[in-house]
């Protein structure tokens, strides 16, 4: 089964392999949402020989972006342009 599982994933990564379009400026929109939470922070910050009993609060962040790009090439030289926008809560 997992030979199986195996070929497949290597058609499906053949088949999704994307040629470059004869376009030289290409363009689009990007979204997306974000969450974060750093663990471990007490045990990096604050060494246990100096606070002993201090605890620090854990939180997590939801968040969003935004952001558009332009690329443009021409023989051998490409550029690429991003605008971003992110926020987290």
């Amino acid at each position: 089964m997992r030979k199986i599982g195996f070929l497949l994933l290597l058609i499906s990564a053949s088949a999704a392999y994307g040629q470059r379009s004869e376009r030289r400026i290409t363009y689009g929109v990007f979204v997306g949402g974000m969450y974060s939470k750093i663990t471990n922070i007490e045990k990096v910050l604050i060494p246990d020989n100096m606070y002993a009993g201090y605890t620090i609060k854990e939180p997590y962040k939801f968040g969003y972006g935004a952001g558009a790009f332009l690329n443009w090439y021409e023989s051998r030289v490409f550029i690429l342009s991003l605008m971003l926008w992110y926020r987290m809560f």
